[in-house]
C-alpha cells in the first residue's frame, strides 16, 4: 500500500453542474500539518495552479470549489483503481465567483 498526505481539489465549471476532484501524488507529505503549512504559505498559487490544470485537462475554465488536504492510500490492484481518501482537511471554500 502507498499512502501519503496529499493536497486535494474539488473543481466545477461555470457552464455546467459538474464537479471534478483532483489529487495531488506530485506533493506528498510525511504530516496532515506540514501538507497544511504548504497549503497556507502557497495558497494563491496553489489555487492557480488548479484552475491552469482544470483547463489544460478538461478544455473548460475551472473554479476552485474547495481545497485542502487529505490522506490518500492507494492499493494498486488495478491501475485504474482510486485511491481511498481519509482524514480530509479543508482549507479553502470558493465558488464561481471567486
Amino acid at each position: 500500500m502507498k499512502w501519503a498526505f496529499v493536497m486535494y481539489a474539488i473543481i466545477g465549471f461555470q457552464e455546467s453542474n459538474q464537479l471534478q476532484q483532483v489529487i495531488s501524488w506530485n506533493l506528498p507529505f510525511q504530516t496532515m500539518g506540514q501538507c497544511i503549512g504548504f497549503h497556507n504559505k502557497n495558497q494563491i498559487q496553489l489555487r492557480q495552479g488548479v484552475i491552469t490544470h482544470g483547463a489544460e485537462v478538461y478544455g473548460k475554465t475551472p473554479y476552485v470549489k474547495e481545497m485542502g488536504c487529505v490522506r490518500a492510500e492507494a492499493y494498486a490492484q488495478s491501475p485504474n483503481e482510486l485511491p481511498t481518501l481519509r482524514d480530509r482537511q479543508k482549507l479553502f471554500e470558493g465558488g464561481p465567483s471567486i
